[in-house]
């Protein structure tokens, strides 16, 4: 077999006996880490929006629950009858209104009467602390007033 020479000189670089192809030069470790350091940013920023969110969504969820608890103590807890109400639980205000309504069209109010009963608008208004709302209606049949 018949071996090949090389003419001229071979470059080091300051490295001996081929070693320089097994490592990483400084650059190539500074560009690694601001890579890293980008993908880590942008993935802290993903988490912290994302539980932003999930804080968002628990503050409004609590909202409607105590709006729909109030709404639903209307007719069970509390008689159907004209007036508000309000109150604190913890951080949120609620604030109950019943007003009677006028029968709804195709509905004759005097058959509503005749048979004793009024319809009533029922409105629960829920406020949280940091000034998050949340509204519900609804609508009651009960027995008119005398």
């Amino acid at each position: 077999m018949q071996q090949h020479r090389r003419i001229g000189r071979e470059r080091s670089y300051g490295v001996e006996d081929g070693a320089a192809a097994s490592g990483f030069t400084l650059i190539e470790v500074l560009v690694a880490f601001a890579i890293v350091a980008v993908m880590l940013l942008a993935l802290f920023e993903g988490t912290t929006r994302g539980l932003r969110a999930i804080e968002r969504s628990e503050r409004h969820a609590r909202l409607l629950e105590l709006a729909e608890n109030h709404l639903a103590e209307v007719g069970t807890l509390l008689p159907v009858t004209p007036g508000r109400l309000s109150g604190r639980e913890g951080d949120y205000e609620w604030e109950t209104l019943i007003e009677p309504l006028a029968a709804p069209p195709g509905i004759d109010p005097a058959t509503l009467a005749e048979q004793g009963f009024a319809l009533y608008g029922v409105e629960v208004h829920v406020r949280g602390p940091e000034g998050a709302e949340e509204w519900l209606q609804s609508l009651r049949l009960a027995p008119a007033a005398p």
